[in-house]
C-alpha cells in the first residue's frame, strides 16, 4: 500500500479538525435551542396558557355572551395545540440532529488523531510518539463519549417529544362465572337502530335511510320537533325503537336522560350518583371536552353511559339503574372522552390515562369484566370500532403512537402498528379490507386490516383533530377543526381534491345511502356526493345553532344535539 505523504496527512488532519470544529459549534447551538425551545413550551403548555385560563374565568362568571367565549376559547386552544405540536415537532427534529451531529464529529475526532502528523520526530522517538498518539485516540473516545452521553440526555430531557415505542397488550382472564348469561342482542336489530357512537357499524355508515333534505332550522322547515337537554355534554345521540338517549353533567351531577322519539318528550333521567369509588371531587376537564364527552351504548335492554369521574352506569331502557361501578378516575389533562360499543353481549370500554391504558370487555348483564387488555403504550382521546374480518370481529383502537387491533371475543391483541403521534381524537374508518385513519399532528395512512401491515402514509394533507374520517367506494372523505374537506384515494393516499369550506367541523360525517351529510360547528349541515373527481356539494341545510356531536339517523329521522337542545328532523308527513 502506498504510504501516504506528509503533506497529505497535515491536509487531512487540518480538514478534519475543522469539521470538528463546525460540528462542536452546531452541536452547542442546537443542544442550546433545544432547551430554550422546550422551556417556552412547558411555559406555553396549552392546558396551561394565561390567555386561555382567563377566557375559562370570563366564561364561568359572565353568562351573557358565552357563546362568544366558548368559540375564542376554541379557537385559541387548537392554535396553541398547533403550536404546541409544531414545536414538538421540532425537538424531535433537534434530537436526531444532535445524534448525527455526533456521529460526525466523533468520526473526524478519529481522522484527526489517526492522521496526525510527527515531522520532527528525533531518531530513537518512534514509540513515545506512538504512545502519545494512542493516548490522544483514548482521550478523543471518552470526550466524544461523554459528549455523545450529553446529547442523549439531551434528548431524552426532552421526554414528551421523543418517539414512543408502544409495547404489545398483556390480556387478564376473568373466573368462568363472569361468563354470559343470556343471548346477545342479534346484529340485525342492531343494525335497525342507531346504538352507539357513528352508527351501528361504528365507522360511520348508516343504514340504507332516506336522509332528510331541505330542513331550515330559523324557519322551523322539517324541525319535528326541539328539546331542551337539561345539562350540557358533548356526546352523540343513540336511538333504540322509539328512545333517544343522551347524557350530560357539571362538577356537581351528571345524568342520564332519555326522550321519546316520536314527539320528543322528556321520558326520564338518572342521576350517576351512590356509586363506590366515584370520587368526592371531579377531576378537571377542558371546555371542548367536559364531564359527558362519551357517546353512550344500548343494546336495547339496557342502557350505558360513561362521564369524566370514571363512573359507569347501566340502566334498564325505564331508568332503572341495574349496576354501576367506578373504572378509576382518569388523570387526563383534557377529560375523558372515549365512547363504548357492544360486542356479542359485552361492553368494550377503552380507559386511557396519563397511567393506565386498558381496553376493558364487561358483560353487559352483571358489570363484572370478562377480560382486559393492559397496553404498554400512550393516551388517546379516540373511540374504539368495529370491524368483521374473515368472520372475525375485531376491535380497532388508536392510540397517540399506534393502531391496534384485538379479538372482540377474547381479547387478544391480534396486531398492532406504530405510526401515529400528536394526540389522537379521532376514530378509524373502513374499507374494503382497509382501516384508514386521520388525524392532524400525525398523519392520514391505510393498514391491512387482515394482516396490519403499512399500505400507504402521508402528512401531505389538511387533517382533522376531532371529527373521524369516513370511507365510500375506495376514497376517504376527511373534514379538519379548520374547516377544509378532503379527499384522498384509499388505495394509494394520493390527495384527489381538497375544499375550504369555512368553519371548522368537529362532528364527524355519516355516509347515508350513497351521500355524505357533515354539520360543522356553526349548524351548518353540508350534503356531500362522494366523488373522487371533485367536491359536489348537493345542498346546505343550516341548524342555526352550534353543532359538534355526530348526529344519528334512524327511519329517515335526524336527530342532532347542540349545546341546549335535541332536535328531530325529518319529513312530517311520514
Amino acid at each position: 500500500m502506498k504510504k501516504v505523504s506528509i503533506k497529505t496527512r497535515n491536509i487531512i488532519h487540518r480538514t478534519a479538525l475543522a469539521v470538528v470544529v463546525v460540528a462542536s459549534v452546531f452541536l452547542l447551538a442546537v443542544i442550546m435551542i433545544m432547551l430554550l425551545q422546550y422551556r417556552q413550551i412547558k411555559r406555553t403548555e396549552p392546558l396551561n396558557l394565561p390567555a386561555l385560563s382567563g377566557l375559562r374565568g370570563q366564561y364561568i362568571n359572565d353568562e351573557r355572551g358565552s357563546e362568544q367565549l366558548k368559540e375564542q376559547i376554541r379557537q385559541l386552544d387548537l392554535l396553541s395545540r398547533r403550536a404546541w405540536f409544531t414545536g414538538e415537532d421540532q425537538l424531535h427534529s433537534g434530537g436526531f440532529l444532535i445524534i448525527g451531529g455526533m456521529i460526525v464529529m466523533l468520526a473526524m475526532l478519529q481522522v484527526a488523531a489517526s492522521t496526525r502528523p510527527y515531522p520532527n520526530t528525533p531518531p530513537g522517538g518512534g514509540a513515545s510518539t506512538d504512545r502519545l498518539a494512542a493516548r490522544t485516540r483514548v482521550g478523543i473516545a471518552i470526550g466524544g463519549s461523554a459528549v455523545l452521553l450529553l446529547a442523549v440526555v439531551t434528548v431524552f430531557l426532552v421526554k414528551p417529544f421523543a418517539l414512543p415505542v408502544a409495547k404489545a397488550a398483556s390480556v387478564k382472564k376473568t373466573a368462568p362465572d363472569a361468563q354470559l348469561t343470556e343471548t346477545p342482542v342479534a346484529t340485525e336489530e342492531f343494525n335497525r337502530n342507531w346504538p352507539f357512537f357513528r352508527g351501528p357499524y361504528t365507522i360511520g355508515v348508516a343504514p340504507d335511510y332516506k336522509l332528510p333534505v331541505g330542513w331550515d332550522g330559523k324557519t322551523g322547515k322539517g324541525i319535528l320537533w326541539k328539546s331542551e337537554i337539561p345539562l350540557p355534554g358533548y356526546n352523540s345521540p343513540v336511538v333504540w325503537g322509539n328512545r333517544i338517549f343522551v347524557s350530560g353533567g357539571n362538577k356537581q351531577i351528571r345524568e342520564m336522560y332519555c326522550f321519546n322519539a316520536a314527539d320528543g318528550k322528556l321520558l326520564w333521567r338518572h342521576a350517576a350518583d351512590n356509586i363506590p369509588g366515584s370520587p368526592a371531587v371531579p377531576p378537571e376537564v377542558t371546555e371542548d371536552t367536559g364531564y359527558a364527552a362519551p357517546t353512550m351504548a344500548t343494546d336495547g335492554k339496557r342502557v350505558f353511559a360513561v362521564f369524566a369521574t370514571g363512573d359507569l352506569v347501566c340502566a334498564d331502557m325505564d331508568g332503572k339503574r341495574l349496576w354501576a361501578v367506578n373504572l378509576g378516575v382518569p388523570k387526563n389533562h383534557y377529560g375523558y372522552s372515549s365512547s363504548p360499543v357492544i360486542v356479542d353481549g359485552r361492553l368494550i370500554v377503552q380507559f386511557f390515562d396519563e397511567n393506565r391504558q386498558l381496553l376493558i370487555a364487561l358483560n353487559t348483564v352483571t358489570g363484572k369484566p370478562e377480560w382486559s387488555a393492559d397496553r404498554k403504550t400512550s393516551i388517546s382521546w379516540s373511540s374504539p370500532s368495529v370491524i368483521n374480518v374473515a368472520g372475525r370481529k375485531l376491535i380497532v383502537t388508536i392510540t397517540c403512537d399506534a393502531v391496534e387491533t384485538f379479538d372482540a371475543a377474547a381479547g387478544n391483541p391480534v396486531w398492532q402498528l406504530n405510526c401515529m403521534g400528536g394526540e389522537v381524537g379521532t376514530s378509524a374508518a373502513y374499507s374494503e379490507g382497509r382501516i384508514l385513519v386521520a388525524n392532524d399532528n400525525a398523519c392520514a395512512a391505510a393498514i391491512s386490516a387482515a394482516a396490519g401491515r403499512l399500505l400507504w402514509k402521508t402528512n401531505e394533507l389538511t387533517l382533522p383533530d376531532v371529527s373521524s374520517p369516513v370511507a365510500f367506494e375506495n376514497a376517504m372523505y376527511i373534514f379538519s377543526s379548520s374547516g377544509t374537506a378532503s379527499c384522498v384515494d384509499a388505495a394509494t393516499g394520493k390527495k384527489l381534491w381538497e375544499k375550504e369550506l369555512g368553519s371548522g367541523f368537529y362532528s364527524s360525517p355519516l355516509l347515508v345511502s350513497g351521500r355524505i351529510i357533515v354539520f360543522n360547528m356553526e349548524g351548518n349541515a353540508f350534503i356531500i356526493k362522494p366523488d373522487r373527481e371533485k367536491y359536489t356539494q348537493e345542498a346546505v341545510c343550516a341548524l342555526g345553532e352550534k353543532v359538534v356531536a355526530t348526529p344519528a339517523l334512524v327511519n329517515g329521522k335526524l336527530y342532532i344535539r347542540t349545546d341546549k337542545f335535541l332536535y328531530c328532523i325529518g319529513d312530517k308527513t311520514e
